[in-house]
């Protein structure tokens, strides 16, 4: 029997926390991209989120649903506080089902929360199905649901979940890093786009060390018909925008100011990605 968490009444609360939609999937992309998927489908339908990719798989898929349990790839990058999938899992459904292959073995594992046993304060879950893999394939399938039907979580992702998912991913597929496609409700396949800055007429850029820390700065003035975004500067953390802010708009001095600041790997993020860790 596989152990899953080292506290019952940690998972019991992780239901209850605040996620939203667009940061639910979004965990699961990092984990698609830290684990160097070049194409990752995010399909919602009959109430399951299910998030595939072709990376190189999970090698421990007990480890990988175990709260403080963590799987770093080489590729790793934005998985450092470990609890994407657990807390995306434990928000929206009792259930989780994984699939993986690595260049070795296939592993499948099903959890269901309701049937845990408790023994001592720890969960303890059904061990996983693993056998050699013989397709020559790898890639991860992670499938949570039927989720919870009480609010907010009874109502799929909108179109303007994925717009920002879009947003928010535009340096990894702009980058040439990955393809991210998704469906709604079983309909036709749409791929996420990467949102653009527009073009420059004049820019300057420059590239900083702080506290040991690199930071690079591009900022540019665009031409006056150009259609500005809804933010002005984009915080960029390696395959990701964590943050948006605005200048100015309107008649105000700096409205056609646009940019990015672009961190490198050393600095790190609060817990959901969103800003970047001990700055106001």
């Amino acid at each position: 029997m596989s152990v899953i968490s080292p506290s019952l009444h940690s998972l019991e609360g992780m239901k209850f926390q605040s996620l939203s939609w667009h940061d639910a999937i979004a965990e699961l992309v990092d984990n698609s991209i830290d684990a160097g998927a070049t194409e990752i489908t995010i399909d919602v339908r009959n109430r399951h989120l299910i998030v595939a990719d072709n990376g190189c798989g999970i090698k421990d898929v007990v480890k990988a649903a175990t709260v403080g349990g963590r799987e770093d790839h080489d590729s790793t990058r934005l998985g450092r506080y470990v609890v994407g999938l657990k807390d995306t899992w434990f928000y929206l459904s009792n259930q989780l089902n994984i699939f993986t292959r690595t260049k070795k073995t296939q592993s499948s594992i099903k959890f269901d929360r309701k049937k845990f046993v408790e023994i001592d304060g720890r969960w303890i879950g059904p061990d996983p199905v693993v056998a050699i893999n013989t397709s020559g394939e790898t890639g991860t399938v992670i499938d949570i649901g039927p989720w919870h039907e009480s609010n907010p979580r009874r109502m799929p992702p909108t179109k303007e979940c994925f717009d920002a998912l879009a947003l928010t991913f535009s340096p990894a597929v702009e980058g040439g890093l990955c393809k991210i496609f998704w469906f709604a409700k079983g309909q036709t396949r749409h791929q996420l786009d990467p949102v653009k800055l527009p073009e420059f007429e004049r820019k300057i850029g420059e590239a900083f060390d702080i506290d040991g820390k690199s930071v690079a700065i591009n900022i540019g003035i665009v031409a006056g018909d150009s259609v500005l975004p809804l933010s002005d500067f984009w915080l960029i953390s390696g395959h990701r925008v964590i943050g948006e802010a605005c200048y100015g708009k309107g008649d105000y001095e700096g409205a056609r100011v646009v940019g990015t600041i672009t961190l490198s790997k050393g600095w790190g993020l609060t817990r959901n990605k969103n800003a970047v860790e001990g700055i106001e």
